[in-house]
């Protein structure tokens, strides 16, 4: 069992990230300034550090993230799951021609070894684990404190790869896939939708 958090563990960056995927549509700077400050007061996150190569407990949380029209640092921290274990977090937000998206979610390497999670977190054919379950929606309660400090037009949840995104501007549009391997939350008009995964073995 996995008792401390480590940043230069071998495996603590491996296996990619369970994520919240948030799309903001057309954003400023400053809107990705203020998105940061508001995920990271959250209570169950500590940081943010500018380095995963360097142990947070040698580190000071940063005040300001490095953001600009530019381009838009990575950001870690440590986050405490509702069952008190502790994971490496990472905060990503990136401008497209679409607008704002900020990934936020935890490194599958440092899930705790007791979730027996294995090389591949989801197995579609047999649904979404117990453990990814709660984490879930975990990582949708975090989307859902943030949509207060700036309006999510959607945002998906799990192991996810790049075809979510064009899941979301989908989604946006009023697509929701008949079988989608995530999550979807949507808001019209400040008025939230909710689409639970629906797996369906050989779709």
């Amino acid at each position: 069992m996995r008792e401390t958090i480590s940043f230069t563990d071998s495996e603590a960056w491996n296996g990619g990230t369970v994520d919240a995927l948030m799309y903001f549509g057309q954003s400023k700077v400053n809107d990705a300034i203020t998105i940061f400050n508001a995920l990271w007061k959250n209570n169950n996150l500590r940081g943010p550090y500018r380095s995963n190569r360097i142990e947070p407990q040698k580190q000071t949380p940063i005040i300001k993230p490095d953001y600009t029209d530019d381009g838009c640092e990575h950001l870690y921290g440590i986050y405490t799951h509702i069952d008190g274990k502790k994971m490496n977090f990472v905060q990503k937000v990136v401008f497209d021609e679409y607008g704002l998206w900020v990934y936020a979610g935890v490194t599958v390497g440092s899930l705790p070894s007791e979730w027996n999670v294995g090389a591949y977190p989801d197995n579609i054919d047999e649904g979404i684990h117990v453990w990814e379950e709660c984490l879930l929606e975990e990582l949708r309660t975090i989307c859902h404190s943030l949509y207060k400090a700036k309006p999510i037009k959607a945002a998906i949840y799990g192991w996810l790869t790049v075809s979510e995104i064009d899941t979301l501007l989908e989604a946006v549009d009023g697509s929701i896939p008949d079988h989608q391997g995530y999550p979807i939350d949507i808001w019209i008009d400040g008025v939230n939708h909710f689409y639970p995964a629906s797996i369906s073995s050989g779709s």
